[in-house]
């Protein structure tokens, strides 16, 4: 599927439809996707027929050494999955962070098989760290960025 990469604005997030799995972005998506674009690096995927978005995501800056990963997808992304990997992979390569994760739901396979195609491996898992009590598993991006 062809896709147009463009920097994220939060209008994207308010006009997505989210994917069913992802039910903590049931909220007020114009005023969350307001305070993703203040506090981190962003990108958004688009149909390359144009349409709502496909695919929103970025990394928070939590400090100068560590980024934790956010992203929304769409019911519709997945024939552009391909393309959404393969631009989330070279955004990783482009984070200077020594602390690279991201929080997925531990119910949540699709979200599973995303970060592992990143190349994030399970480094914990957290009890009922979700409102509705759900737990979540924690990622961290496989990646040597010290150098060492």
């Amino acid at each position: 599927m062809k896709v147009t990469v463009v920097p994220f604005e939060p209008e994207h997030l308010a006009d997505m439809t989210i994917q069913l799995g992802q039910p903590e972005l049931d909220c007020d998506r114009l005023a969350r996707g307001i305070a993703l674009s203040a506090t981190g690096r962003c990108f958004s995927v688009l149909p390359g027929s144009g349409g709502a978005p496909l695919f929103c995501g970025g990394a928070l800056e939590c400090h100068a050494r560590y980024a934790s990963l956010w992203a929304a997808f769409s019911p519709d992304a997945g024939p552009a999955m391909l393309a959404i990997t393969r631009r989330t992979r070279h955004f990783l390569t482009t984070l200077k962070h020594t602390r690279v994760d991201a929080v997925v739901r531990s119910d949540f396979r699709a979200a599973h098989r995303f970060v592992h195609r990143l190349g994030m491996v399970a480094e914990a898992r957290l009890n009922d760290y979700f409102e509705n009590g759900g737990d979540a598993v924690v990622y961290r991006a496989a990646i040597n960025r010290t150098g060492k």
